[in-house]
């Protein structure tokens, strides 16, 4: 078996000015990095697979908390967070569609640390 892919892949499905639909592929062991999505506001939709997400406020950089969707899950992104997302199996793919609204503009941010509670 070759190696594993540790990349995941963005598919935009459709754009407008207003709205920006896209696929993701997850294959295991990737991962976004640290971001925000500017003045976009998402709906995140889990197709296949389990991804997680970590969250951080925006203003304080302080972690707010660690979340795993399953398929069928969701959730949503407001432009007050930081977060990355990643694959939650180390073995399986995951797929998930995102739709933003006004199209995505993305920051990525420097390494942020989780505290430990």
């Amino acid at each position: 078996m070759g190696i594993m892919k540790k990349t995941y892949t963005r598919k935009i499905l459709f754009k407008t000015k207003d709205v920006e639909v896209v696929l993701i592929t997850w294959p295991p062991g990737s991962r976004t990095p640290f971001h925000d999505h500017g003045k976009s506001h998402g709906l995140v939709r889990i197709l296949k697979g389990e991804i997680a997400e970590e969250v951080f406020d925006k203003k304080t950089r302080k972690f707010l908390r660690r979340v795993v969707y399953k398929k069928e899950g969701a959730c949503f992104e407001s432009p007050d967070i930081i977060h990355r997302m990643l694959s939650a199996s180390k073995t399986k793919i995951a797929e998930s569609i995102h739709i933003y609204t006004p199209r995505l503009k993305m920051k990525n941010y420097d390494r942020l640390e989780r505290s430990k509670k």
